[in-house]
This record gives structure tokens, sequence and C-alpha cells, in this order.
């Protein structure tokens, strides 16, 4: 079975136009502070992926946990292939994130077998997925379980330059430096 590898990113915090005293005060009553910068999970769109993650051996499971990904899904409206340009920058977070941690976890060296999730299949599906301008739409309430993507401050943003071509230089650097990683974990 191949899985759809389409995610998304997920703003755990709503806006600063939302405000909800409720929600603000449950989130200070459990020490969530998004001003460090943790408010951001990555989310797959379809529930049979995110399935697969759940299911998947404790070391890959554990390894997208602490990128920042989710176990529940999560849909922007964003096409097949394609998502919000807006989440370029905490895609590319989550990237350097991924290709941090890849050492430190006991990753498959082969693909895995079919209908289970594939570590090479997200990185294959990765590294195709491209940018889309999307209006900006409300998103649903979403019951997200993991370590959020920390948000991307406007002050490094400006500082690395924002522009698209930085930030595809950015992606390209971190994919082989991720890709070699994962290689050299997984070898015996």
């Amino acid at each position: 079975m191949a899985f759809s590898y389409d995610f998304d990113i997920f703003d755990v915090v709503p806006s600063k136009n939302d405000h909800d005293p409720e929600l603000e005060a449950f989130l200070q009553r459990i020490g969530f502070d998004p001003d460090h910068g943790h408010s951001k999970i990555a989310l797959f769109r379809n529930e049979t992926t995110a399935e697969a993650l759940r299911v998947a051996p404790p070391a890959v499971r554990d390894y997208f946990l602490e990128a920042g990904f989710g176990l529940n899904t999560y849909q922007s409206g964003a096409p097949p292939g394609r998502y919000p340009a807006k989440d370029e920058d905490a895609r590319l977070i989550l990237i350097e994130r991924l290709s941090d941690l890849a050492g430190q976890f006991p990753l498959p060296a082969e693909p895995t077998a079919p209908g289970q999730f594939s570590l090479h299949d997200f990185l294959r599906h990765l590294g195709q997925a491209t940018p889309i301008e999307m209006e900006e739409t409300t998103a649903l309430p979403v019951d997200a379980v993991s370590a959020p993507v920390p948000k991307s401050a406007p002050a490094a943003s400006a500082a690395q330059g924002g522009g698209f071509a930085n930030k595809a230089a950015r992606f390209w650097r971190a994919m082989p430096i991720l890709s070699q990683r994962l290689r050299h974990a997984a070898s015996p």
C-alpha cells in the first residue's frame, strides 16, 4: 500500500487575533509557552498515513515525534504534492530537526515492507513537494499529540534572507545532509 506523505503545519496556539482567555489560561496551567517558539506541529493529511506512523517501529515513530510531527491529521486545503507557501520556514526547520536527530535513533537501513510507514518514501516525497500560495483560512481544532515544531523567529528569517532562493538553498543543503545522516544511522 502506498501512503500519501503530504503533511501540513498546524499552529497549536491561535493567532493573537483569535484571543481566547480560556485557552490561554489552560495553556499557561500546563506550562505551554508559545513565545519560546514551540507552537507549530507537522501533521499528515491522510489518516491511513498517520495510523501507519502510530504503529511504526518505536524508533521511527519516536524520531518523527521528536522532530515535531504529531499522530493526528490536519488538512490545510493544499492539493496533493503541494503545501501552503506560508509554511515554508516551519518545513525547513522541520527538515533541519530531522537531519539533526537522524543519528540519535536506530532507523531502518532498507525500505520497510509494503503496508508499513516508509522513511524512504517520506524523504522522496519531502524532496518533491512544492509550495503553493493559498488564501488564509480558519483552521479547525485538532488534537495534536507531539513535540511541536519550533517557530522561526521573524528576526532569524530576516537575518537569513527570507526570499525563495535562500529558502530553496536551505532546503537543498539540508536534504543531502538528512539523507546522509539517515544512511549512516541505519548502517550496521
